[in-house]
């Protein structure tokens, strides 16, 4: 996200010229550069998943691997789209950057480990549901904790509280549901934020009159 808002106010700039000579639409251009981004984060993800996954000893499973990796590559595209509504709602470079701080820093106080979604402020409950860290750690959670089963016959484990099955666990955090309801609302994020860019870019963007013969 971080890296989005600091290049693209700066290519907005750069395509000015073009868009006012006509030379293509906001809508086929957007479309260009988001599609044309994706296997590069793909790659970049799949890379970072791979060194990562069994760095940390999580399931050596194929499928939660390959569910991890699916659900890596979709936090990074989904946030490279906020990234881009971000900047193509600033008129600059300066205000996007502005922006980023305390638009991450919401995301992360109530990504569901610092704050129980339950826990939330009534007034507050709707920006768990619009947090990128939240649905990415709720997935990540879920596919890894679901099926396991827990010792609970030695000395640590001990105890009325005592978590026998990764689902215990993921109810204990106010966690549920699949890896696909928590991919679901990353597609809505995704796909608002890149309507969110092209009518900003669309409407919002400087206007040129034609030149009269």
């Amino acid at each position: 996200m971080a890296g989005t808002i600091r290049a693209f106010p700066k290519e907005k700039a750069l395509i000015k010229d073009e868009q006012s000579s006509q030379l293509f639409n906001t809508v086929p251009y957007f479309l260009a550069k988001a599609l044309s981004e994706i296997p590069v984060s793909a790659g970049l993800s799949c890379l970072f998943g791979g060194l990562v996954y069994p760095l940390c000893g999580l399931d050596p499973s194929a499928v939660k691997f390959t569910k991890f990796l699916a659900l890596t590559t979709l936090t990074s595209v989904s946030s490279q789209a906020v990234g881009m509504a971000v900047s193509s709602v600033s008129k600059t470079s300066d205000v996007a950057l502005a922006l980023f701080p305390p638009l991450v820093v919401l995301q992360i106080i109530f990504d569901g480990k610092n704050i129980n979604n339950e826990n939330a402020p009534r007034l507050l409950s709707w920006l768990p549901k619009l947090s990128l860290i939240r649905w990415s750690w709720q997935g990540f959670c879920v596919n890894e904790f679901e099926g396991l089963r827990f010792d609970t016959k030695s000395e640590r484990s001990k105890g009325k509280n005592a978590i026998a099955t990764g689902e215990d666990a993921l109810a204990q955090m106010a966690l549920g549901g699949t890896v696909m309801e928590a991919a679901k609302p990353l597609l809505k994020i995704l796909g608002v934020c890149w309507g969110v860019s092209i009518g900003c870019l669309s409407f919002l963007g400087d206007k040129y009159a034609p030149m009269q013969p």
